[in-house]
């Protein structure tokens, strides 16, 4: 009986991206959960031989319905939709109840070998109850749910994802154009030697998945508290440095004020910001799992960078694709 690899969120990115290499993979049969089955997006996975169910993350039953007879399962959930029209202690509340309700699924799935879920660390715990990084406090509860099901735990690889390459879009973080000054700046209430982990493309999320689900001695190791999805780690100005260098900007970096920054971009300056100061305080604590330990990246799972010294250029479909090389990509 073949294996099934069941993809929460299969028509998003982070979902997409799984399915996408795992069908490239071929272990496992794939199974992917949307909302609606009749959306071209779904329709178009349909094509390609995804067997395509509907659940709802608000609803436990559904969730579980869907999950029957899966051996592996990407779970993730969604702090922005609920943000895009609640405030940040709302959202919160709706993404905890979604991660929660999607592990009483998986408790709840005998066949289950090995949960896959799309968190990120414990902020407050991090920097000793200073800083709360809105979209990551539900997912590091649901972390700590998880934990408390040891039946569940010892299945499970939480699994932290970077920064995408085209956040540079984004609030906040799209370089402002000064055409007096000819100049492009990005604002940020942290110093310019702050660290910005990145996970360049999102298509590196569906690699680094099956690499975790190819190692389970690797990655369900009680010594793996957790797996890091990144390419690279450049500072802030830096990062800006190389987004000009691709684009043929002239930039500047400006450090201000958070109060500043929420001037300009309200409620979104708030989040992010507060994920820019966490970054500066935690330096290379910033993505501990939950009791401190390291958490392990691309070199321990086997992964390259496309055009890293030592790369194999001939193997490179199956490589990493960084920040540099999407911007390259992307028109300016």
């Amino acid at each position: 009986m073949a294996k099934i690899l069941t993809v929460v969120g299969a028509t998003g990115i982070q979902g997409g991206s799984v399915v996408a290499a795992a069908l490239k993979d071929k272990i496992y049969k794939v199974r992917g959960i949307t909302r609606n089955v009749n959306s071209d997006a779904a329709k178009a996975l349909k094509a390609k031989g995804v067997e395509v169910v509907a659940a709802d993350v608000n609803d436990v039953d559904s969730i579980v319905k869907a999950f029957e007879g899966s051996t592996a399962i990407y779970a993730l959930t969604n702090f922005f939709e609920p943000f895009l029209t609640a405030d940040a202690e709302e959202a919160i509340k709706v993404e905890e109840l979604q991660g929660t309700n999607l592990a009483k699924a998986a408790l709840k799935t005998m066949s289950l070998e090995h949960y896959v879920w799309s968190t990120l660390p414990d902020t407050k715990r991090i920097t000793d109850g200073e800083i709360e990084v809105p979209h990551f406090a539900a997912k590091s509860r649901v972390n700590t749910f998880i934990k408390k099901h040891e039946e569940l735990a010892k299945k499970t690889t939480l699994f932290f994802v970077a920064s995408y390459a085209s956040n540079i879009l984004s609030p906040v973080f799209k370089p402002i154009e000064v055409p007096a000054a000819n100049l492009n700046i990005q604002l940020h209430p942290v110093g310019p030697s702050t660290p910005h982990t990145l996970l360049g493309s999102p298509t590196n999320i569906g690699l680094f998945v099956l690499a975790v689900l190819h190692q389970p001695s690797l990655t369900l190791s009680p010594s793996t508290p957790a797996v890091l999805a990144a390419t690279e780690i450049l500072s802030y100005a830096k990062y800006l440095e190389l987004w000009g260098k691709v684009a043929g900007k002239r930039t500047a970096y400006v450090q201000t004020t958070l109060g500043d920054t929420e001037k300009v971009w309200g409620k979104w300056a708030s989040e992010i910001g507060a994920m820019s100061l966490f970054w500066e305080k935690a330096g290379s604590r910033a993505w501990e799992a939950s009791g401190g330990e390291r958490t392990i990246g691309r070199v321990e799972l086997g992964l390259r960078v496309k055009g890293e010294e030592g790369a194999n250029v001939d193997a490179e479909e199956g490589m990493l694709v960084g920040t540099e090389e999407v911007w390259r990509g992307m028109e300016w």
